[in-house]
């Protein structure tokens, strides 16, 4: 039975911390280990943290004592501390379902050319009750790395929440962490794109994790200022160059892209002139097909 590290990153979640540990501790799938990497907290995080010191399943626990900045470099602390086979980045604000690990394991075993893995979600408010419709169960998608990259990857990221997903460690070493560890939004993104670049993606099709809607998210502001576009853009310039991309292949969709998101978040015109400025670097085209979709709209 292969090992799964399951990483908790925590920053400020404490009344949401012991409903996530509990929910890890509480898997059908036994064989796993905890790493707890708290980003220095002021709540009372460490305080139900160490409540759980003394658990067989925990293996380690970090203290920052400077809050890094960013998620992502907390990811690759905790994905170098691990010693298993998988690694589960459990966000720590959500929380399982019991067989959550059961489940994905049963098919990580079944389908040995997946390298990253994924369920899809409850979608729950602050109090754990279900506030959007959970999809309805399908059969299992199994999808080429790369194939997946371009088709379900290239636009959007198609994995809304990494609590949902495991990934072999030995795909790790291959990554190159620059490229994504500075990002304040799309790094998970990014993440899952290097991964895709050296084995299968699958996603099973039910909901066994809870992604937790609330205003202590830490992407509301950095979606105002303009991260979604700016940071797509490095994971553009990245794909596009990897796979020989031509512009007209891909244009249109971001301009639809940048203009969703601009009309969604009410970009300021600094946030749009910085965003125009780093498209127009390397995907000019994008840049003429948002104002011919601009001028569209305006007299449609």
């Amino acid at each position: 039975m292969p090992t799964v590290s399951v990483i908790i990153p925590n920053y400020n979640h404490a009344q949401y911390l012991r409903q996530r540990i509990d929910s890890i501790l509480q898997q059908s799938y036994s064989n796993f280990e905890v790493i707890i990497l708290d980003d220095c907290s002021t709540d009372n995080s460490k305080q139900i943290i160490e409540s759980y010191r003394s658990n067989p399943n925990l293996s380690h626990i970090v203290y920052n004592t400077n809050n890094g900045g960013t998620p992502f470099k907390q990811w690759n602390k905790g994905i170098e501390l691990a010693s298993g086979d998988w690694i589960w980045i459990a966000e720590s604000d959500d929380y399982a379902e019991p067989e959550f690990l059961e489940k994905l394991m049963e098919q990580a075993l079944l389908h040995t050319t997946v390298g990253l893995l994924y369920c899809t979600n409850h979608w729950v408010d602050e109090s754990g009750i279900k506030v959007l419709p959970t999809l309805k169960d399908k059969p299992i998608d199994v999808y080429n790395g790369k194939e997946y990259i371009l088709n379900k990857m290239l636009y959007e990221n198609e994995i809304p929440n990494v609590s949902s997903t495991l990934f072999r460690k030995n795909l790790y070493p291959h990554i190159d962490t620059t490229l994504y560890e500075h990002m304040k939004l799309c790094g998970d993104w990014f993440f899952y794109i290097l991964l895709s670049e050296q084995a299968d993606v699958l996603a099973l099709n039910k909901a066994y994790s809870n992604y937790r809607l609330h205003n202590l998210n830490s992407s509301s502001k950095a979606e105002v200022a303009g991260a979604s576009c700016l940071e797509g853009v490095e994971i553009l310039d990245y794909v596009v160059q990897q796979n020989s991309l031509k512009s007209t292949a891909y244009s249109l969709k971001y301009a639809r892209r940048w203009l969703r998101l601009k009309v969604t978040y009410n970009y300021s015109k600094e946030v749009n002139d910085s965003i125009k400025k780093r498209f127009f670097q390397h995907h000019k085209l994008v840049v003429f097909y948002y104002y011919v979709l601009l001028i569209y709209r305006f007299f449609k």
